[in-house]
């Protein structure tokens, strides 16, 4: 997974008033270069929304999208039932005990 969309696009929102009040009028309108092709990158083999507001400058926020979509593509392409157990394992954030 390639987090760098996601690091430029959460910049790119935290940091869009700063711009704002640094450029003039008519350059602050325009979109930050590259943003366009981050958000394909970024939307490339998913069909969630990309985050909005605050959930924008946030890059936990772009990351956890792509990070849901792989791993249900793991488990919905598991060979058996023994590799789906074991990415369940990996998954989960509490300890297993056995």
């Amino acid at each position: 997974m390639n987090i760098a969309p996601s690091s430029f696009l959460a910049s790119v929102h935290s940091s869009s008033e700063l711009v704002a009040e640094i450029l003039p009028p008519t350059s602050s309108r325009q979109r930050a270069p590259f943003v366009i092709e981050a958000k394909s990158a970024w939307s490339a083999g998913h069909v969630f929304p990309t985050p909005e507001g605050t959930a924008a400058t946030k890059q936990k926020s772009w990351d956890s999208v792509r990070t849901v979509s792989t791993a249900q593509h793991l488990l919905d392409t598991a060979a058996n039932d023994a590799e789906r157990a074991q990415l369940l394992a990996v998954f989960t954030k509490e300890p297993v005990r056995g």
